[in-house]
C-alpha cells in the first residue's frame, strides 16, 4: 500500500475515487478549528493521485466504497486530512492500526535513506588534494 503509484491503477478509477473521496471529505471533514465545511468552496483541494492510489491499494473498490459509505452514516467522525481515510480503511478492513501504519512508513523512509546514502563530507585536506589531482589531469591533457 505504501509503495502504490497512480500508474498502478486505471486512470478512470483513480479520477472517480478522487472525486468520491473529496465528496466525503467535504461532507464529514473538519478544518483546523474542528469545524465542518459548510460549503464546498471552503473544503480543501481534492487529494493527489499518490494518496488516492494508496487508498485504492487497501481493498477492492466496492469494499472500500462501502467502508467510506459507513463512515458518512456514522456520527462523530472528524477527518482532518485525506490520510485519515487510509488509516480508517486499513483499521476496518484489515485490522491494521494507525500506529502500525506509522511504523511502516518510518521503516520505509529508513530503507529509502539507506538505499541512497548522502555522500561523505570532504575534509579541507581531501578537497585540496582533489583540486590538485584535477589541475594535474587538466595540465597533462593540455600537452
Amino acid at each position: 500500500m505504501l509503495k502504490s503509484k497512480p500508474s498502478d491503477f486505471d486512470p478512470e478509477l483513480l479520477a472517480f475515487t478522487r472525486r468520491y473521496l473529496h465528496s466525503f471529505f467535504t461532507k464529514i471533514g473538519v478544518d483546523d478549528n474542528h469545524r465542518r465545511f459548510l460549503d464546498t468552496s471552503a473544503a480543501p483541494h481534492p487529494p493527489d493521485d499518490k494518496l488516492v492510489a494508496q487508498l485504492l491499494a487497501v481493498a477492492e473498490p466496492p469494499r472500500l466504497y462501502a467502508c467510506l459509505d459507513n463512515l458518512v452514516r456514522e456520527q462523530g467522525h472528524e477527518p482532518y486530512n485525506y490520510p485519515w481515510f487510509i488509516a480508517v480503511a486499513l483499521q476496518r478492513i484489515h485490522g491494521i492500526t494507525w500506529q502500525q501504519t506509522k511504523q511502516a512508513r518510518a521503516t520505509l523512509r529508513d530503507v529509502k535513506r539507506k538505499a541512497h546514502p548522502a555522500p561523505p563530507e570532504q575534509t579541507g585536506l581531501e578537497f585540496a588534494q582533489d583540486l590538485r589531482r584535477q589541475a594535474t589531469a587538466a595540465a597533462k591533457g593540455i600537452r
